[in-house]
């Protein structure tokens, strides 16, 4: 009776020892996500017709720059006085400038230029005569020019990409604005990471698609 008495008690303490441990552990907390397609935001323009994906857009009429891209739909790039091209602007986040020559105004466009049945070349998305290089990807035909400028310590350069085929010509520019390291104290501004920077340009272009326009 006894050893059954203390099997029992043993037992009791065990499934106590057991419920306790349980339910005295704190639950573990929810780890956040850095799944990039999770964060994605999709932007669609009815007035051109497409969409692209970017890492988080907001849309904004403010001159302060914001964490995320910002889309001006307002955007008129301007070729040269006689040439004016519309389309819609997205600037890049300000962190990705912070402390480096990078300027905050730098941004990739999505622009339309009429061709009434003419190739839609990338030349025509810049002033002056450039070069062109025919490249495909992902059994796309791009039409690809560059442009390069400089003045009071500032850089700019231009790649358009156009799309073959279209019509209106649809094209997508890469506009980066930075200064000349050289130009601050030792240790006060770091390069920037063009080739980030590109890639990302590069991620947001190749996520195009092109809607009908009514």
């Amino acid at each position: 009776m006894k050893k059954y008495l203390a099997s029992v008690v043993i037992l009791i303490v065990v499934i106590i020892g057991v419920t306790y441990a349980i339910y005295d552990t704190p639950a573990p907390e929810p780890v956040p996500s850095n799944d990039a397609e999770t964060m994605s935001v999709i932007y669609s323009s009815s007035a051109i017709g497409f969409s692209v994906t970017l890492p988080g857009v907001v849309a904004s009429t403010s001159d302060e720059y914001s964490d995320s891209y910002k889309v001006d739909e307002t955007y008129v790039y301007q070729a040269s006085p006689a040439k004016v091209i519309p389309g819609v602007k997205f600037t890049i986040p300000e962190n990705m400038a912070t402390g480096t020559n990078l300027s905050r105004d730098s941004y990739v466009s999505v622009e339309s230029l009429p061709v009434s049945g003419q190739s839609c070349k990338a030349n025509i998305f810049l002033d002056g005569t450039h070069d062109i290089v025919e490249e495909n990807q992902n059994d796309i035909s791009y039409s690809v020019a560059s442009s390069s400028g400089a003045g009071a310590g500032n850089r700019y350069d231009e790649t358009v990409y156009a799309i073959g085929g279209t019509d209106p010509c649809i094209a997508v520019r890469y506009f980066l604005h930075y200064t000349v390291v050289q130009n601050y104290p030792e240790g006060t501004v770091r390069e920037f990471d063009r080739d980030a920077l590109v890639k990302e340009f590069d991620s947001i272009r190749k996520s195009l698609v092109l809607k009908e326009t009514k």
